[in-house]
């Protein structure tokens, strides 16, 4: 019986708890809702439920069609409260809110769900930017006005005048009729009412006709340096007014001014930009003019272009004087000759010289081309020329002004002699680079056949050494000096023995000592061997063929040693004979044993 009640109190709690949160508030949307406007909401409350309903207490919360979960908003506004109901209101629901589901959050309690179904007010398309005009709508020759809405009994009027439409689901476009210049600044009005409601709602708008230019110009007049430029580029009968935009090689310039002019009767623009601002570097240069203009997209892209060749005629930026002084006969100082060079020109230009010295005669060697001008004259300089003057004259037709420099005989400190001795320096310092140059390349090759007839010579060695005939003839010849060396260490041995009989001793001569009892003979003739073996000349091994003869021992080496042995004194004679020519090392104790610590 316990356990039943516990069951029915159980279930009580349970249905209570659920009327607590669901069943108490009830969520109510009052339709038609449209987009673009506010939304009313109405949250009906049970009797009995005393809850303080404001926007400290309240939560709005809102999922959208393409989200997961709720989030909580803050636009909306409590209109109305009383004991039955709260009316609500949504502010401004835009297009993105059709289809949203809608609940009310209160001190912990959570209304049911509601869903928004929105109603689309008419809306015109595409609209211009607001810089090309405010409110208007956009189109071109041949569009069709279309208008979007998802009410019932559309109606298209265009400057007061109905005119068929055709509907695509919710989009209605005009039929039978397009857009054409005409129709510039008309106004077209899309109206639509609802089955659910007795308010008709509107959209209106001014019809902008959008025209490309008809043609556009680029206009470059003669260009001179020092004169003012005329580049200029028109397009003309545009609406709206484009965008033109200067290239030079494909590099925009900088620095350029629009300016756009109205024509009331065709209701089109003509735009210019001109530019002030051009130096020699654009001569030859391909200038290209880019008009812009406003595309479906409603963004501008290049319409059309004009290109021209710039002409741009300048004189020369400068003029300099040379002179080159060398000897002269009395009664002249020295005979001197002036070079004047002009150059960085393309005008037609001549030159001629000048000189404050009366009846002087210069027969002057001149030779123009379209960018430089060269000339030089020859004179002889005497004591009543110095500190006179001569000068060289550059005239370009095309431009007022000549460019002339002057020269002062006998100034030493003349800046264009200067210029010439720098002129002169830069020449030397280039033909020395040059032969820096030449000689680094022909050192390089030294190098390179150096050491090709290195690896050559090399080679051939190699070759040399290692034919079979040459090692068996070099075997045969250290076998012959082995059997020389042999004999000659049995006549030692047998000297030694009959000179320790006949003193009847048998120590060592100590190293440094002189032997008195040795034959005189034996002293010349081991001087003779010595020199005999110093110029014996032996062959270099091919490899290392006698290593593994047991009987091998380095001749060349052990030659060496040995006549420096036998400058020695005949006491340690036999010791380093033995050791250098004999087979077998002798040890420390058979070296000693007639030396002065055995006697």
């Amino acid at each position: 019986m316990a356990v039943g009640k516990s069951w029915i109190f159980f279930f009580l709690s349970v249905s209570l708890a659920w009327k607590r949160t669901h069943a108490l508030m009830n969520l109510t949307i009052i339709q038609p809702a449209f987009v673009g406007r506010d939304v009313k909401l109405q949250l009906f409350i049970e009797n009995g439920l005393n809850l303080s309903f404001s926007k400290e207490n309240m939560e709005m919360r809102v999922k959208l069609h393409n989200e997961s979960h709720f989030k909580v908003i803050e636009s909306y506004r409590i209109q109305d409260v009383t004991i039955a109901a709260v009316t609500m209101i949504l502010i401004n629901v835009n297009k993105s809110w059709n289809m949203a589901h809608v609940q009310v959050n209160c001190s912990g309690m959570v209304s049911n769900t509601g869903q928004l179904i929105l109603q689309s007010q008419p809306e015109l398309s595409p609209f211009c930017l607001p810089d090309v005009c405010a409110s208007c709508l956009c189109v071109y020759p041949g569009d069709s006005p279309r208008c979007e809405t998802s009410g019932t009994n559309v109606s298209l009027l265009l400057d007061g005048h109905l005119i068929a439409i055709k509907s695509d689901g919710h989009i209605y476009t005009a039929r039978d009729i397009a857009i054409t210049d005409g129709d510039h600044q008309r106004e077209i009005d899309c109206t639509a009412s609802f089955a659910d409601s007795l308010v008709t709602f509107s959209a209106k708008a001014t019809v902008f006709v959008i025209l490309p230019p008809a043609f556009s110009t680029l206009h470059i007049s003669e260009l001179r340096e020092g004169a003012p430029s005329n580049v200029t580029c028109v397009a003309s009968h545009g609406r709206p007014p484009p965008k033109l935009r200067m290239y030079l090689d494909e590099d925009m310039v900088n620095g350029s001014n629009q300016v756009d002019r109205y024509d009331i009767q065709s209701q089109t623009y003509s735009s210019i930009i001109s530019l002030t601002s051009v130096d020699r570097a654009w001569n030859k240069k391909v200038l290209k003019c880019t008009c812009l203009v406003l595309g479906k997209g409603l963004e501008y892209v290049p319409h059309s272009s004009a290109t021209g060749i710039v002409d741009y005629q300048y004189p020369p930026s400068m003029v300099q004087l040379f002179i080159t002084k060398t000897p002269a006969k009395s009664p002249f100082l020295y005979s001197a000759r002036v070079e004047c060079l002009a150059h960085d020109f393309n005008a037609v230009c001549s030159i001629d010289w000048t000189s404050d010295i009366s009846n002087l005669k210069l027969g002057a060697q001149s030779h123009v081309s379209n960018t430089s001008a060269a000339s030089k004259v020859q004179l002889d300089v005497s004591a009543e020329m110095e500190g006179r003057q001569i000068g060289c004259r550059v005239h370009c037709g095309e431009f007022d002004a000549d460019i002339t420099n002057y020269l002062i005989l006998g100034d030493t400190s003349d800046t264009n002699s200067s210029s010439g001795n720098f002129f002169l320096m830069s020449l030397v310092l280039t033909i020395a680079a040059e032969l820096v140059t030449l000689m680094f390349c022909g050192l390089l090759i030294y190098c390179i056949v150096s050491k090709c007839n290195q690896c050559r010579r090399e080679s051939k060695k190699i070759t040399q050494y290692t034919l079979p005939g040459d090692v068996e003839s070099e075997q045969e010849q250290y076998r012959d000096n082995m059997h020389s060396q042999e004999n000659t260490n049995q006549d030692y041995r047998a000297i030694e023995e009959n000179q320790q009989g006949a003193t009847g001793a048998s120590q060592v001569q100590p190293a440094g000592r002189k032997d008195t009892n040795m034959p005189e003979n034996f002293v010349n003739s081991t001087q003779m061997e010595a020199t005999e073996i110093q110029d014996t000349a032996l062959p270099e091994p091919a490899d290392d063929i006698y290593m593994n003869d047991p009987y091998y021992i380095d001749v060349e080496e052990s030659l060496e040693e040995y006549v420096n042995d036998i400058q020695r004194p005949t006491s340690e004679l036999y010791v380093n004979i033995t050791y250098k020519v004999g087979i077998q090392q002798p040890s420390e104790d058979d070296i000693y044993a007639n030396g002065p610590d055995q006697q």
